[in-house]
């Protein structure tokens, strides 16, 4: 049998959603690898009236006291939707972080708070919803958010997509354009990309390109600490909260409960990076959080619904990830075994090739199988010596050809780990992903017959109340057999369809007649 490749990941006790995400429907050419998102903005009206007219200095001192004075700073700039669909791609709504070849990275709370000047401390923004014509008709229009983004069946994404691209100018810089001018050390860190800015060595635009460099990138490549150069030159808005930099909470905005995990990104803070805490949530409270809508929720009380989550924010200074500080970032003996058993590696499949393609390649799903391959090759050659010494001689020039081509591509470190996601068996994914035509016409008849079982379900999940559950404590030693938390009593358990895999509400898309705004916003 052929030798082929599993994209991963080989445990599914982390990433449970692989079958929903957009990356196995790439990964399976179910959807062409050139489809990107579709990134809706709602705010060129407003940077419209910025331009032109000037904000008097008055207006501009109540805007800076309500802590939105950074976003002004840092202005506007288009978004490349190429660049959003290639970091959506690896983004993992189990844990809220991407999945990188070299481990987990996310955007955490300093980079809002150093790239924008926005606080990250005070209470949560929650309270009880009251209707109005307006509501409703912005919830016709529910948007995207960046989990919800990474469905196969998502076409449009929202939310601050200038900040994930700035995250990633920051600390891709093979993947960020070229600054010609130095930071204003009055004005928030991110404002210094509002400035002129050249693409001569950079792509643009281009999904397949950016998804070939994020799937060979190498640790040293990610810029780890970014910041710490200029934080003290930086205006007291972009560090007046840095005590809050490292709590491991929730983070939550009215149904939005999303669990905030430092101890997953140690080497974001120069802290050494070891296996990290189990999640403390189960998988089916995880799939509830993820399924909340405002829509249709008139004076629902959020503060109620998610009050053992908000004492968690409240005490999330009793929870900072501390650990061994070091200058170079780095990870445990172990990590990089356990992390690379639970992660997607390759987004499309590398073993695809066609005749006279046209534009950017999947060098680096090639470049990851080669490297690969070669590292089994340096094991099985160390075993042959283990078991038959007598043939050493013969073998030890092949293993040390290993080793210099691996030190030539900066990959000698994968030479320690045995795990592969090379395999000669046939790699069977979950159910087979409908095609849009059947999709469609599912979901008529279901509107003309009326789903009242989704009816019931979700009136089991409006008087849901979330367990009694506390964050653990970051020195919390992982176990596989437990990661994550124990199982809720039946009694209290959300009413899911068994059939139905997908947490994400889907059907608050906007209409087919709703206008987009202009591609490139």
């Amino acid at each position: 049998m052929n030798l082929g490749v599993n994209p991963g990941p080989l445990n599914e006790d982390v990433l449970f959603l692989p079958d929903t995400h957009r990356a196995r429907a790439l990964f399976t050419n179910t959807i062409p690898d050139n489809v990107q998102l579709n990134v809706r903005r709602g705010d060129q009206k407003f940077w419209e009236y910025i331009r032109d007219h000037h904000v008097p200095e008055p207006v501009m001192t109540y805007i800076r006291l309500a802590g939105f004075g950074g976003i002004i700073d840092c202005g506007y700039r288009t978004v490349d939707h190429a660049l959003i669909t290639a970091l959506v791609e690896r983004w993992r709504p189990e844990t809220h972080t991407f999945h990188l070849p070299f481990g987990e990275v996310t955007v955490t709370l300093q980079d809002v708070q150093v790239l924008w000047g926005l606080s990250v401390n005070g209470q949560v923004v929650s309270g009880i919803d009251y209707v109005c014509p307006i509501e409703q008709n912005v919830a016709k229009c529910a948007e995207l958010n960046l989990c919800k983004g990474t469905s196969y069946l998502a076409k449009e994404i929202s939310g601050p997509m200038f900040l994930l691209q700035m995250w990633a100018w920051e600390r891709i810089t093979c993947m960020s354009p070229i600054l010609y001018f130095d930071f204003d050390s009055t004005k928030p860190y991110g404002a210094r990309w509002r400035s002129n800015l050249s693409y001569s060595q950079t792509i643009a635009h281009v999904v397949k390109g950016f998804r070939s460099q994020l799937t060979e990138l190498h640790e040293s490549m990610f810029k780890w600490t970014p910041y710490d150069h200029v934080l003290s030159l930086l205006p007291p808005i972009c560090t007046s909260d840095a005590n809050c930099w490292r709590c491991e909470t929730y983070i939550i905005y009215w149904e939005i409960v999303e669990y905030h995990a430092p101890s997953r990104v140690t080497r974001q803070f120069n802290i050494l990076q070891k296996i990290p805490n189990a999640l403390p949530i189960d998988k089916a409270e995880h799939k509830r959080l993820h399924a909340l809508t405002r829509q249709g929720k008139a004076n629902k009380d959020w503060r109620r619904e998610h009050h053992h989550y908000m004492q968690a924010w409240d005490g999330r200074f009793f929870n900072v990830v501390n650990g061994e500080f070091n200058n170079v970032a780095g990870v445990s003996i172990d990590y990089m075994q356990w992390f690379w058993e639970r992660t997607v590696l390759y987004i499309t499949n590398p073993g695809h090739h066609e005749a006279n393609p046209h534009g950017y390649q999947n060098h680096g799903g090639r470049f990851q199988v080669m490297v690969d391959g070669v590292t089994q090759m340096y094991q099985m050659t160390g075993n042959l010596i283990g078991t038959y010494p007598e043939n050493a001689q013969q073998l030890e020039p092949l293993r040390d050809m290993a080793i210099d081509f691996m030190g030539i591509v900066n990959q000698r470190s994968r030479l320690n780990y045995s795990t592969t996601h090379l395999t000669r068996n046939n790699v069977e994914f979950g159910d087979d992903i409908v095609p849009q035509r059947a999709r469609r016409r599912t979901r008529t008849r279901a509107r003309r017959q009326g789903d009242e079982r989704g009816m019931e379900q979700n009136f089991h999940q409006e008087f849901y109340t979330p367990f009694d559950s506390q964050i653990p404590s970051v020195s919390q030693d992982f176990t596989q057999e437990n990661y994550f938390a124990p199982n809720q009593e039946d009694s209290n358990m959300p009413n899911f369809e068994a059939g139905s895999p997908i947490p994400f509400n889907l059907n608050n898309r906007p209409s087919r007649d709703a206008r987009r705004p202009p591609c490139g916003t």
